[in-house]
């Protein structure tokens, strides 16, 4: 998007928010899966929290997808492809939760 129309994808309209949506959400679940796998490297107990944060990062991105795609008027494909990783959400909660409870 940013080759055909410049930076402005980040600013103006409903794709500025599918923009920044995958730029933030998912940069920041692969900075958080990197940093878990380095403390799984170390035998860390962290390992199973920064990997729940992926987790839940993942989610989060596809819940905004969802709302994305649906008020862009392509909630169609997102119904049959991309609605298997919403329960990420749930899912790494759920690790934190037990993980921080500990």
């Amino acid at each position: 998007m940013i080759l055909s129309d410049g930076l402005s994808v980040f600013l103006y309209g409903i794709r500025a928010v599918g923009s920044l949506n995958a730029f933030i959400g998912m940069s920041l679940a692969v900075i958080f899966s990197v940093v878990g796998f380095y403390y799984l490297q170390k035998s860390s107990k962290n390992a199973i929290k920064w990997a729940s944060l992926a987790l839940i990062m993942i989610g989060i991105h596809y819940i905004i997808y969802l709302g994305y795609s649906y008020f862009g008027g392509m909630i169609g494909f997102v119904l049959i492809v991309e609605v298997w990783a919403i329960p990420l959400l749930g899912l790494g909660i759920s690790i934190f939760r037990d993980q921080t409870s500990k």
